[in-house]
């Protein structure tokens, strides 16, 4: 393998070679990079010049209420390029840019915002014109995409905005839209025909806005449509609608969110259609409502099925191009409102008028349903689940496969396979028969695929294209990317004589890697693109190297074992959101460097990869079976602790570390035993740290705060407020006083804010805290020790920012300091803990900084640890002081400032 020299990109999600010999790549961001290549040698590729279109990248972005949005640059995910040598012209997909979901939540992307767009050269100047606009764009990143071209027709694979078809709390609840979740035919005869017309910037030409819905919340123009229309999907209420007869409608449902297409050409077996889908993630989103009946887009309390989905993608046969009916074909992802149309209804939530079930006319568009009830297909009400018989996948992968080519190269064993790209790293190749539902791949009963890929490393490609006989690099297979920002280059090669055997020390396919090494590592030592695993890339696979990082600590006793600086770089602010490689660094890119060391067990064996789903679409980390392993006391078999340093010592000022978890927690169920998961601090190893956790309480469940010292713990356990297992986020918090090193453990439960006491800190955790030359490790925990069964675990953020908490004594009082209040400077609210907790009234009392009275209120202490909150979101800015007065009229007096 070898690396694209002389280029410079930036995510690319997408490449092909053109008719005239050059290499067309799609940027993440809209930019086209037309590259041709020069051949130095073996394995030896350099650009010598590039040409860059920012064409798509321009294309103006809105609003999910058709409001224009100032966004220079756009999500690509899709191209093609077709036309001669002279004369090439690009198709290609875009929508907004922006990635909501998870952590994020609602950010007000326009989900009507997919464009397939045309670029073609005029008198000799590249230039563009949009073919359709208005198409489905989820509320996270799944949006239209590849795209493959047959005649006069386009195939496009066209995302949809749920998990598993019901709208979820992770996926911002929205529901699937009519030409959602789908692979797409346009009739490019019907739209070539259609005027063209010119958008209001008076730059950007186009042929067909899908016709939408009438938004009863939007003013009309005078020929019917909406203000701004297409854009702006409004959730729903201004989706595009599927038109008897236009030009652009359904060719297969059912598919989550197909990333690629491909057209079979080999002799014998050409005319296929294929496409891989990514299916759902556990604890993500569940079945609709009625799922296989009457199906609706209610959103289903407690999201059954969310537990109980396979995350496998599967490479689906959807017919021959040349006999094939659109619709003939359903791949198993529920879409509601194309299942039943006049019943299906609206799923609406937002932060000012809440949830609602639209399923009465008043509360839906005039021309409600976007589909004709004469269109309706009942089989989208039900949900295939994967590698069962129902569904009917030929084969299965356990990781993100995305993009797909055919290899026509007939130079070698693979002519007229298919390869596919994992997201872990891994080229695939899918071993074709003349049959089109049957692969000579090696698979579990369950049609999982059991034949390692060739391995990438660690660069999250998302694209491949192979060269056919007679085109220029004839045999060569070309890879986007995505992590790296880089194009990966095979070239077919000798057959090789692997003859020394699995143990040898020879390096029989010459990738560096002797034989024996590979065998351990588990790649394949008679293939030259299989490679172990190499973080520090000196040549021994992390399997063997005793130092992956190049640090000079070793690894088993290596806190940070991906992070050479060993947290010494990473500073306050820090957040990671949890989405594909963001920030690109650590453990799967998201920012983890090490796991929580008991100094015995190898890091490689204390995660499992295929037992997590780590970014995502939405953003989250989970781990789909939590072990029984646990840090306690001289347990110290923990596993699946990631954590990262973070630079910080006495002087450091306060600061915050915080983590989201998201149901459903203990997997919908009466937790068992020493279940638990939540967030710690400490040194890094098993005998010293704070966690924060949810807990099983005896079944009840808690939220419990362990610490451990030296491997001798003390835990304090809170009752639960509501006394049942909290349905919304829990946040965990840890304000910490670097300076009298003192941390301050708080959680949210419902958007209410309740404490422990605080824990003055010894031993190495105090160290971390306060000490220069050590760092303080963050992460995330969780067990099923002792359950005899497992559960489902996600986190959705983990951050280190700076805080104020600001403690305060009564006055007159010889007591110590026992009432917090935080955050300090605020906004909106402030959360007044005490250290006695103890039901009672308080009066609160606030002036400005000219003693003048601003309000007096009072409010209620409970005993179940909640904290008392403050509104003080309608004062100006400035600076204010509050006055608690208790019950047996003791005083204390808290200065904050109000942003």
């Amino acid at each position: 393998m070898s690396h694209l020299k002389n280029v410079s990109l930036a995510n690319p999600t997408s490449l092909q070679f053109g008719p005239d010999g050059k290499l067309y790549i799609a940027q993440q961001d809209g930019q086209i990079k037309i590259v041709t290549i020069q051949r130095n040698g073996p394995n030896n590729y350099t650009a010598i010049s590039t040409e860059t279109l920012t064409l798509v990248r321009d294309i103006p972005n809105h609003n999910d209420d058709g409001t224009p949005y100032p966004a220079k640059k756009r999500q690509v995910t899709g191209l093609l390029v077709d036309g001669n040598p002279s004369n090439p012209i690009i198709y290609i997909t875009s929508s907004d840019p922006r990635i909501g979901a998870g952590s994020f939540g609602d950010v007000n992307l326009c989900t009507n915002s997919g464009v397939i767009s045309k670029l073609f050269k005029e008198n000799g100047k590249w230039t563009k014109i949009d073919l359709v606009r208005g198409l489905p764009r989820s509320e996270e990143n799944h949006a239209t995409n590849g795209l493959v071209k047959h005649g006069n027709r386009l195939l496009v694979c066209q995302g949809g905005g749920t998990n598993a078809g019901a709208p979820s709390a992770l996926w911002t609840y929205i529901t699937e839209y009519a030409l959602g979740a789908a692979i797409l035919v346009i009739d490019l005869t019907a739209i070539e025909d259609m005027p063209t017309k010119i958008d209001p910037t008076e730059k950007n030409p186009y042929k067909y806005d899908i016709p939408t819905l009438d938004d009863p919340t939007r003013p009309n123009n005078s020929d019917g449509s909406d203000i701004n229309d297409p854009w702006g999907g409004n959730d729903g209420l201004n989706q595009a609608k599927i038109i008897p007869g236009g030009p652009v409608q359904i060719y297969a449902g059912g598919f989550r969110n197909p990333y690629d297409i491909v057209i079979t050409k080999h002799p014998s077996r050409s005319g296929r259609v294929y496409s891989i889908d990514n299916g759902p993630n556990r604890n993500w989103g569940g079945y609709p409502v009625k799922e296989n009946g009457t199906v609706t887009n209610n959103y289903p309390e407690g999201e059954p099925g969310s537990l109980t989905v396979n995350n496998f993608d599967g490479m689906e046969y959807i017919g021959n191009i040349n006999t094939y009916k659109p619709g003939d074909f359903y791949a198993g992802h529920p879409t509601p409102i194309r299942a039943n149309p006049s019943g299906a209804g609206l799923f609406t939530h937002d932060s000012i008028h809440g949830s609602k079930w639209r399923i009465n006319k008043s509360d839906l568009p005039v021309d409600w349903p976007p589909v004709p009830e004469s269109m309706k297909d009942p089989r989208e009400a039900d949900y295939y689940n994967a590698g069962t018989t129902e569904d009917k996948s030929l084969i299965y992968f356990e990781q993100s496969t995305n993009g797909m080519c055919e290899y026509l190269y007939s130079g070698n064993g693979m002519y007229g396979d298919i390869l596919a790209v994992g997201y872990e790293g891994d080229i695939f190749r899918i071993k074709m028969t003349d049959d089109p539902i049957a692969v000579r791949n090696k698979q579990m009963p369950n049609r999982v695929n059991m034949e390692k890929g060739w391995s990438i490393g660690d660069a999250k490609p998302l694209d491949i294209t192979a060269q056919a006989d007679g085109e220029i690099f004839e045999g060569t297979i070309w890879i986007a990317s995505w992590g790296k920002s880089r194009i990966d280059i095979f070239e077919p090669g000798a057959e090789i004589e692997c003859n020394s055997g699995p143990n040898s020390p020879n390096d029989d396919d010459e990738d560096g890697y002797s034989n024996d090494e590979e065998t351990k590592s588990g790649t394949d030592p008679c293939n030259g693109a299989d490679k172990p695993t190499d973080f520090d890339g000196d040549l021994i696979g992390d399997f063997l190297d005793d130092d992956d990082d190049n640090d000079g600590i070793k690894d088993i006793v290596d806190l940070y074992v991906r992070d050479r600086d060993n947290g010494a770089s990473t500073t306050i602010p820090t957040h990671y959101a949890l989405f594909n490689y963001d920030p690109g660094t650590g453990f799967f890119g998201l920012g983890f460097t090490g796991l929580m060391s008991n100094y015995k067990t190898d890091y490689l064996n204390m995660y499992d990869p295929y037992n997590m789903v780590a970014g995502g679409a939405a953003g989250a980390l989970t781990l789909e079976a939590v072990t029984p392993g646990d840090a306690f006391e001289d347990i110290n078999t923990q596993m699946n602790a990631f954590q990262f340093g973070i630079n910080v010592d006495k002087f450091s000022g306060t600061y915050m570390v915080s983590a989201a978890i998201l149901p459903s927690y203990f997997n919908a169920t009466t937790p068992k035993d020493d279940q638990s998961q939540g967030i710690y601090i400490g040194n890094g190893d098993q005998d010293n740290y704070i966690k924060l956790v949810i807990n099983s309480n005896g079944g009840k469940g808690g939220i419990a705060l362990v610490t451990e010292v030296n491997g001798k713990a003390t835990i304090v356990q809170n009752e639960l407020p509501s006394s049942t297992i909290p349905t919304g986020p829990i946040i965990f918090k840890f304000y910490i006083d670097p300076e009298n090193a003192v941390v301050y453990p708080m959680y949210e439960i419902a958007k209410s804010s309740y404490s422990f006491a605080p824990i003055t800190t010894s031993g190495r955790t105090r160290g971390a805290i306060q000490k220069s030359d050590t760092t303080l490790a963050v992460g995330i925990i969780s067990t099923s020790r002792n359950a005899n069964e497992t559960f489902n675990a996600t986190w959705d953020y983990i951050e280190v920012k700076p805080a104020i908490i600001s403690s305060i004594n009564w006055n007159n009082s010889s007591s110590p300091s026992n009432i917090i209040a935080y955050p300090n400077p605020t906004r909106d609210i402030i959360n007044i803990s005490f250290k006695d907790k103890i039901e009672q009234n308080y009066a609160i009392k606030i002036y400005n900084s000219m003693s003048k009275s601003m309000r007096e209120t009072i409010i209620n202490s409970d005993s179940k640890g909640k904290d008392l909150s403050v509104n003080v979101s309608d004062l100006e800015p400035g600076l204010y002081f509050m006055q608690l007065i208790s019950k047996d009229s003791k005083t204390a007096t808290l200065k904050f400032i109000k942003h």
